[in-house]
């Protein structure tokens, strides 16, 4: 893109933002670079977990007839808990970072970063972003389960 390709996208942007937003959308708390990183893994995490139906198929064409429900249900569990576990401490496995607990959080102590010992039960993810990666990271999971 050449910089006068660049300077009429940005104004173009500038523009659809002041329409959608009004004009002190840039004094606000709308962030739309955050906002479109959210929605692009939030799509993304659609579009992966979606491939849970795909699996589904692919199982129920190999069996038997009478067998299909059970290979249908047998995926479906596999989502619900597969949900379930990276909530309770998939996430916190994988991205918690090796933080002291106390004894009053419930938690343990530990300063290895073999692996994470917090966010366990999703606590201490705070912003959309947070809760989008988590999403994200979960239909990997789940999909990768299957």
């Amino acid at each position: 893109m050449s910089g006068l390709e660049a300077d009429a996208f940005a104004s173009a942007t500038s523009e659809y933002f002041n329409e959608t937003y009004g004009e002190g959308w840039a004094d606000s708390s709308i962030q739309p670079a955050l906002d479109s990183n959210n929605a692009w893994m939030l799509q993304s995490g659609y579009m992966v977990f979606f491939m849970q139906a795909g699996f589904a198929m692919l199982c129920a064409g190999s069996v038997r007839a009478k067998n299909a429900k059970n290979i249908i249900l047998l995926n479906i569990l596999d989502a619900c808990l597969g949900s379930l576990c990276w909530y309770a401490t998939g996430y916190a496995f994988a991205y918690g970072g090796p933080t002291e607990f106390t004894a009053e959080q419930g938690g343990f102590s530990s300063t290895a970063k073999f692996i994470g010992n917090s966010n366990f039960f999703a606590i201490g993810l705070t912003s959309e972003a947070d809760y989008a990666f988590w999403f994200f990271q979960f239909t990997f999971a789940a999909t990768a389960a299957t």
